[in-house]
């Protein structure tokens, strides 16, 4: 039971992930690795074993339970709308729009160029924090966003200050003032 909260919050994550690429990502013209693609893939085939070899000894309380579930609200909320607010950038030329790219501005992104990445590493440091953190298998999956966006979260922010020097200068890659 200790492990039953967090697999369906993982489940919710990875459903509303797929969600956000089946109607609301407006793809480019360029293509993923096929070693990015089967890493993604074996990510979330891994994620709920993980999380079942990390079950904590004790149950956690209602309180415990509620702060959890309240802050992964928050996040995955916080998540969709910056894909949201992405994904307006790159409209569709079918609906006679143009094509061109725009960096996004306001809300999330006044300060870094990628909050998506940052409350992706969230979601996963609160998963674990509630999983325990001494924990082994969830903590290389933790290890592993951590690494994988701060990284992307860079390549992204250096893409912009090439072709958008002016936005890229006012912000940071991934964490506001930091990083």
């Amino acid at each position: 039971l200790g492990t039953l909260i967090p697999l369906i919050v993982c489940l919710f994550h990875v459903a509303r992930r797929l969600y956000e690429c089946l109607f609301v990502h407006i793809f480019s013209d360029s293509k993923m690795s096929i070693v990015h693609y089967l890493t993604g893939h074996f990510f979330y085939l891994s994620l709920p074993v993980c999380i079942v070899c990390s079950e904590h000894p004790t149950d956690r309380g209602f309180t415990s339970s509620t702060v959890f579930l309240s802050v992964i609200i928050l996040l995955e909320t916080g998540q969709n709308l910056a894909m949201r607010q992405l994904a307006s950038l790159r409209p569709l030329e079918s609906k006679g729009m143009t094509a061109r790219y725009l960096p996004p501005t306001g809300s999330l992104f006044r300060h870094v160029t990628c909050p998506h990445y940052a409350l992706e590493i969230a979601f996963y440091t609160t998963v674990h924090i509630y999983l325990g953190l001494r924990l082994v298998p969830f903590s290389a999956l933790t290890g592993f966003v951590l690494v994988n966006q701060v990284c992307s979260a860079r390549k992204n922010h250096q893409w912009y200050s090439e072709h958008f020097p002016a936005y890229a200068k006012h912000r940071t890659s991934i964490f506001p003032f930091i990083l």
